[in-house]
């Protein structure tokens, strides 16, 4: 039922009629300081080690190491696209291929067995074409 703005409903418990239902106690504490009779305030949560929040962070499932993977080996192939274009335009390949060895090095490790095949195929391609350009 409600009362107006800024009345308080009483649940559970009615007041008689004509009578006027008592203030419920709030649990707000300003400051730490606990009105007496009530219980304490929480703790803080216990320390977490910085070594115990990396592992969590490295411990990947198998689809996000996948996902890792493909988006790498995209972003090799958006390279190739570029050193493509250099090439048409007769310009300087040796940043791009410094580029590729770059991202060859990083190339996180897939899960997935056709992944993995790919993946080796764009590597392949990729250490050719930087191998062929680096020292021109």
């Amino acid at each position: 039922m409600i009362l107006g703005i800024g009345a308080a409903a009483s649940f559970g418990r009615t007041a008689a009629a004509g009578t006027a239902a008592p203030a419920a106690r709030s649990r707000f504490v300003v400051g730490g300081q606990a009105p007496p009779g009530s219980p304490a305030p929480a703790t803080a949560a216990a320390e977490v080690s910085l070594s115990g929040l990396l592992s969590l962070q490295e411990a990947l499932t198998e689809r996000e190491r996948d996902e890792q993977a493909r988006t790498h080996a995209a972003a090799i192939l958006a390279e190739l696209a570029a050193l493509q274009r250099i090439l048409l335009e007769q310009g300087d390949a040796a940043d791009c291929a410094e580029t590729l060895k770059s991202m060859l090095a990083r190339l996180p490790a897939a899960t997935d067995p056709a992944l993995i095949a790919a993946i080796r195929l764009v590597a392949l391609r990729a250490s050719i074409e930087a191998a062929r350009h680096e020292c021109r």
